[in-house]
């Protein structure tokens, strides 16, 4: 059994891959404000939580501080699924700067404080295995997207660095970058919605395989990537169902 941290638990996709390891493995489940996706989850026995702001290093430090005081509370395996969309769906010289700053403090400053922190406790188990999102768009590009897009291009291009970086120390670090995933939209606005719908109908006539990803496809890669895999390490692994 292993103790797997997932950062950005309560999103679509890490909720989903939470209830997935939940029964084989212990879990630590990080989350900002919201908890409703893996509220079943904490009122089991055995999972753990943790609530950060994600673009705050004060706060992350702290709560890893205080978390991984002990080398066996120390996780073998981390996933980050924190993100934030280019839900304003406007062209980058029409975007508003305050979002373009929350998407680069989430997707990208966020990610760096929390490996900066999280890399030196990794460090201590002599081995662990990372396992970060990007975004078909990295290599395609979004359009009334673009700042999101940057992002991801950023986050394979960090695990790149990082992979080489701490290759001696036993740490692998890999990048899972689906095309269109199927996710509950529910809790988006209509507009972006609609967007949304508009982009994945476009894309999908694309894919070769006939469907949008969904989030088994995305979980057995990461199962593989975390618990099966030997040598892989900074690279970035494209979940499109055969589309470039």
């Amino acid at each position: 059994m292993k103790k797997i941290l997932i950062i950005g638990a309560n999103s679509n996709i890490g909720a989903f891959l939470a209830k997935q390891f939940y029964n084989d493995h212990e879990l630590i489940l990080h989350y900002h404000r919201n908890q409703e996706r893996i509220k079943s989850l904490i009122e089991g026995n055995g999972v753990k939580t943790i609530q950060f702001d994600i673009c705050n290093y004060t706060d992350i430090k702290d709560s890893f501080t205080k978390l991984f005081s002990e080398k066996k509370d120390i996780p073998d395996a981390v996933i980050f699924c924190s993100t934030e969309r280019s839900k304003d769906f406007q062209k980058l010289a029409e975007s508003d700067s305050k979002l373009i700053d929350s998407i680069i403090n989430t997707n990208f400053n966020g990610l760096c404080y929390s490996l900066n922190i999280l890399i030196p406790f990794l460090r201590k188990k002599n081995g662990a295995r990372i396992v970060l999102f990007g975004s078909n768009v990295s290599r395609i590009g979004l359009k009334n997207g673009s700042v999101y897009a940057a992002t991801k291009a950023a986050v394979s291009s960090i695990a790149r660095s990082i992979a080489i970086e701490e290759a001696e120390n036993n740490i692998f670090i890999n990048v899972v970058s689906p095309g269109p995933v199927q996710i509950d939209n529910s809790q988006f606005s209509p507009e972006y919605r609609k967007f949304r719908e508009e982009y994945y109908m476009q894309q999908s006539e694309k894919i070769p395989l006939g469907r949008v990803a969904n989030f088994e496809d995305i979980y057995h890669t990461i199962d593989f990537l975390l618990f099966k895999n030997s040598y892989i390490t900074g690279e970035e692994i494209f979940i499109t169902g055969g589309s470039l």
